[in-house]
C-alpha cells in the first residue's frame, strides 16, 4: 500500500466531497434538520408538557397565557396568535359547553365539570404540540427552562389556594 493510499483511508469522510472542498458540517445535518426554527429566547421558557397541566388545574386561559410567554420569549408571532386563540377557544368553549348541558336539564356538577376539565386538557394538549418544536429548539441552542417540578407544584398549590369563584372564572364554568 502506498503513503498516498493510507493517508486518504485515514481522512474522515465527512472533510472532504467530490470536488475536493471540504465541509465539516455535513455530520449534523440530520441533528439540525430536526429542530427547523431554533431560536434563542432570552428568557428561560416554561416547558410545554406543564401546559397540560396547568390546563388541568387552572384552566386553558391559564395554559396559553403560559404558551404566550413562550412564544414572546421565542419572538414567534404566530405561535403567540395561536396561543391566544386557543386560550380563547378553551375558555369560552367550556363557558358555552357547560351552559349549553345546563340548559339541556343536565344537572350532574361533578361530570359537568370533568367534562369541561377534559376540553381544558385538549386545549393545554394543542398548545403543547404548537410549541414543541421550538422549545427543543431554543434547549439545542443551550437555552434555559424553568424547573418543570417548581412550575406543577405551584398549580397545584394555586388551585387549593384561590377562591372557587376565582377558579370558576377561569375555568369558565360560572
Amino acid at each position: 500500500m502506498t503513503q498516498d493510499k493510507a493517508s486518504s483511508l485515514e481522512e474522515d469522510p465527512r472533510e472532504a466531497d467530490s470536488s475536493g472542498a471540504s465541509d465539516a458540517f455535513v455530520g449534523y445535518a440530520p441533528v439540525l434538520s430536526r429542530v427547523p426554527d431554533a431560536r434563542l429566547g432570552k428568557t428561560p421558557l416554561l416547558h410545554p408538557i406543564l401546559f397540560g397541566y396547568l390546563a388541568l388545574a387552572l384552566g386553558s386561559a391559564v395554559a396559553a397565557g403560559a404558551a404566550f410567554y413562550n412564544a414572546l420569549s421565542l419572538r414567534l408571532w404566530r405561535e403567540m396568535a395561536v396561543a391566544f386563540g386557543l386560550g380563547l377557544a378553551g375558555w369560552f368553549g367550556c363557558h358555552l359547553l357547560v351552559n349549553r348541558l345546563w340548559d339541556a336539564g343536565f344537572r350532574n356538577i361533578p361530570l359537568l365539570l370533568l367534562t369541561c376539565r377534559l376540553c381544558h386538557v385538549a386545549i393545554g394538549a394543542l398548545l403543547a404540540l404548537s410549541q414543541w418544536s421550538s422549545f427543543r429548539g431554543h434547549r439545542f441552542l443551550g437555552g434555559g427552562a424553568v424547573s418543570l417540578v417548581g412550575a406543577v407544584v405551584t398549580g397545584i398549590a394555586l388551585q387549593f389556594v384561590l377562591p372557587p369563584a376565582v377558579l370558576d372564572r377561569l375555568l369558565g364554568t360560572f
